[in-house]
């Protein structure tokens, strides 16, 4: 990516317009999405119910399966619309519960509550990017691409500074000793700096990952969750994707000495750990919702 601004709207939810862009007009865009094969349609649960019938001897599967017929075809597209209770007082989460139950077993395309009532609204943007990758490689092995990753660093951050709310995370590629601090103007954390100082958090690490095992050792925290944040706090942030995937194994090449030998290592889910943080509003109402908007 060779323009930090150049944010891919994923998905959005806006009290107002959902397609106001706000000041993101002229800068987000949607991307082109590679035609992918044609897959079965997801079974719907009265498909499943009907099969289960059929299997017990019941004589009116045939019949029942008629029902998602329209749901296979999709031609067509299936709306529900409930009303909700304004009555938070009278068994609230219970019918919450009970209306998710009733969405899930119709299976809509869409669904139109009405009578919800949207009191304060606090917006929260997330963002993602991938900065300009370091490519060490002949003839001089130096291309490191230092000045551009901090242009786009620099970029992102007063771009999306102009939120009140905004996480911006990814695979940031910083090398802090090359790259200098992560440039974070006041009002910023680097939330794993916030949440466990003095830990490395090395996202990238050849030694912990076993997968990597025979590369040169390299450990750096790639991934990060830069904040700013005035309506939430960071609560906490773990690393994942540690685990290798049981029974699952590959063959990588290692030249020793001249011999190549094969290696037989286990598999990860990437080369990459990855982060989860989890934040917290400070004093949401009863009436406030949250509406959050995701970039990339």
């Amino acid at each position: 990516m060779s323009s930090a601004t150049n944010l891919r709207l994923l998905s959005w939810d806006c009290a107002d317009d959902p397609l106001d862009f706000g000041a993101f007009a002229g800068a987000a865009f949607l991307p082109l999405q590679r035609r992918a094969a044609k897959r079965e349609p997801a079974v719907s649960p009265e498909a499943v119910q009907a099969r289960a019938v059929d299997e017990r001897g019941g004589g009116a599967a045939e019949e029942e399966e008629k029902a998602p017929a329209a749901k296979k075809d999709k031609k067509t597209v299936k709306i529900m619309t409930y009303n909700v209770w304004f009555r938070e007082e009278l068994e609230l989460i219970r019918r919450m519960n009970a209306i998710g139950d009733l969405i899930q077993h119709h299976s809509p395309d869409l669904m139109l509550p009405a009578d919800v009532t949207v009191g304060g609204v606090i917006k929260l943007v997330v963002a993602t990017s991938h900065l300009e990758s370091p490519s060490p490689g002949p003839p001089t092995w130096d291309q490191m691409f230092s000045k551009e990753r901090v242009g786009q660093a620099n970029e992102s951050v007063r771009t999306l500074g102009a939120f009140r709310n905004v996480i911006f995370c990814g695979d940031t590629n910083w090398d802090d000793k090359g790259d200098g601090p992560f440039p974070l103007p006041d009002g910023w954390i680097d939330a794993w700096d916030e949440l466990k100082p003095g830990e490395n958090g090395w996202t990238y690490d050849t030694k912990a990952n076993v997968m990597l095992s025979g590369n040169r050792k390299l450990q750096k925290r790639l991934g990060r969750f830069m904040c700013k944040l005035s309506d939430f706090k960071v609560e906490s942030i773990e690393m994942i994707g540690e685990e290798v995937i049981p029974g699952v194994t590959y063959i990588k090449e290692k030249k020793v000495r001249q011999e190549i030998r094969q290696l037989v290592l286990p598999v990860l889910p990437s080369d990459h750990f990855e982060l989860v943080l989890t934040i917290s509003a400070l004093s949401l109402r009863r009436s406030d919702r949250l509406w959050s908007r995701n970039y990339s």
